[in-house]
């Protein structure tokens, strides 16, 4: 949808991203957020499963949400 370009547009305006090709960026924030929220869906859901299956930091849903916003927040880091 637009809604992600206008928002990375608004982001650059504002000076929290460099001035980039608002789609692209847009898609590389997309494609992030999206990679980890299906990884996280892929996880057994059982608390004692997840901890036995999964890797650290992803072996807690805390330590899932944990990652997800350092990823995100290095992510931002880099395109601004």
């Amino acid at each position: 949808t637009i809604v992600p370009i206008l928002r990375a547009g608004l982001g650059m305006a504002d000076g929290v991203l460099r001035r980039d090709d608002p789609v692209s960026v847009a898609l590389i924030i997309w494609g992030q957020v999206h990679g980890l929220v299906t990884l996280n869906q892929r996880l057994p859901t059982d608390p004692e499963t997840r901890r036995v299956a999964a890797p650290e930091p992803v072996a807690t849903e805390e330590g899932f949400r944990a990652l997800y916003q350092r990823s995100l927040d290095s992510l931002i880091d880099g395109l601004g």
